[in-house]
């Protein structure tokens, strides 16, 4: 490509040259500036710039009867400065070009991956319902008791992540117009997070996952929404669930630490990358992380845990590296603290 731009300009520089004084097609160089900025990019885009004055200068001090020996430096001032500004427009032009086009193509995949987070649950509850009523159908014969209590778990557990995904969604769009709402009362942290392990536990040995819970002996009482606060428990349980090898240890602990309360969630995991760290928390951002082979969600778990817990007056973190452990953490103040006002 800058060979071909070379090759150009030295072309119009000819041009330029042969077409004397009374046709001017100095406006060709642009060809070969635009064309490399489009490839290449601006840096190089710039460099034709100067290239393609620098020719004309010279071109220009090769015909005879100049009227002004400073002619051909005006000429050559004038057309570069010309070309930076059309170099700098065309490269402004094709990044948010590049922009657009990531920008629609991040679109569809996290359309496609909504669409599958939110028909996986919805399948399940079907089919469960379904062979209900097959069973139903066929006077009670066609399933043990036992079947019948399994189908209605999973009917129970997909409407509950199909629950939980819409929940994320809507208060996560909610958070970023500083509309979400808070019913806080003074509650023991450690009950609200014991809960959300307890529920989880079924999920965790059928996975063959040992989950352990640490808690204090003494109530940890926060100003908090209990609802909210347990789902950013339950979300961060539900990565360690995904995210961890059978046979592998989930903790969660909860303990005070000064004038906070402090739980950590710890997986053995496959990790995370320490440049991921600034950006886990973000919207969608597990779509983009993900690597080649892996289906992602559209990673608004993580992102509603943020909002939730910074809507608390707290602090949320991960520790981790690729191939090691990762432990999340989060903080909220005890109610003897002052908290931010409730976000409206």
């Amino acid at each position: 490509m800058l060979v071909a731009g070379l090759l150009l300009v030295g072309l119009v520089g000819a041009a330029d040259y042969f077409t004397g004084e009374e046709l001017d097609v100095a406006v060709f160089y642009l060809l070969p500036i635009l064309l490399v900025t489009w490839r290449v990019g601006q840096g190089a885009g710039y460099l034709f710039c100067l290239l393609s004055a620098a020719d004309g200068l010279v071109y220009d001090l090769l015909r005879p009867h100049l009227s002004h020996p400073a002619i051909p430096y005006w000429n050559a001032a004038v057309r570069f400065s010309v070309f930076v500004v059309a170099a700098y427009g065309f490269g402004a032009l094709h990044a948010a070009y590049t922009r657009l086009r990531a920008a629609e193509a991040m679109r569809d995949d996290l359309t496609n991956m909504l669409v599958h987070d939110l028909k996986n649950p919805v399948v399940s509850v079907s089919m469960a319902l379904d062979l209900l009523r097959r069973q139903q159908q066929a006077g009670g014969a066609a399933l043990t008791e036992g079947r019948v209590a399994e189908l209605l778990r999973v009917a129970a557990e997909s409407n509950d992540r199909l629950r939980r995904l819409v929940e994320d969604i809507l208060d996560v769009a909610k958070a970023e117009n500083d509309c979400m709402l808070l019913n806080r009362a003074e509650t023991d942290l450690a009950q609200v997070v014991r809960a959300a392990v307890e529920e989880v536990r079924p999920r965790a040995q059928r996975a063959e996952l040992t989950l352990e819970g640490k808690y204090p002996e003494a109530p940890l009482l926060c100003l908090l929404d209990a609802e909210k606060i347990r789902r950013v428990v339950d979300n961060l349980l539900d990565n360690g669930l995904k995210h961890s090898p059978p046979g592998g240890r989930i903790e969660v602990a909860v303990a005070q630490q000064g004038a906070e309360a402090r739980v950590t969630v710890r997986d053995e995991g496959q990790g995370i990358p320490e440049h991921l760290h600034g950006h886990i928390f973000e919207k969608y951002r597990q779509a983009e992380a993900t690597g080649a082979g892996q289906r992602a969600s559209v990673g608004l778990g993580l992102a509603f845990a943020k909002l939730a817990v910074e809507s608390h007056g707290g602090r949320i973190w991960v520790e981790s590296r690729a191939g090691s452990t990762t432990t999340f953490v989060f903080t909220l103040p005890l109610a003897n603290r002052p908290v931010p006002d409730i976000v409206e």
